[in-house]
């Protein structure tokens, strides 16, 4: 994931590592990095807590068993970031 997101000149810059309820655990490492004003979060799970907690307009989801973080993805990623 971490070279093609690369070839696009993107960078991962953090992860949470928080398996349930990551909803929150995106919203709290945002609250601890103020600085930070646009983000996405790419995952191959729909958790419960991303729509309660707002995550779901910033989320490129990818598919564990079809590939994982496809061309397609990238460019939603960008598409994302660039608003």
């Amino acid at each position: 994931m971490v070279e093609k997101l690369s070839a696009y000149g993107l960078h991962i810059y953090d992860k949470v590592s928080y398996f349930w309820e990551r909803g929150e655990a995106i919203v709290s490492w945002l609250l601890e990095h103020p600085d930070v004003k646009d983000w996405i979060a790419i995952d191959d799970d729909m958790f419960p807590d991303f729509k309660a907690n707002g995550i779901i307009p910033h989320l490129v989801r990818t598919n564990f068993y079809k590939g994982g973080l496809l061309e397609r993805h990238v460019k939603k990623a960008i598409k994302l970031l660039n608003g």
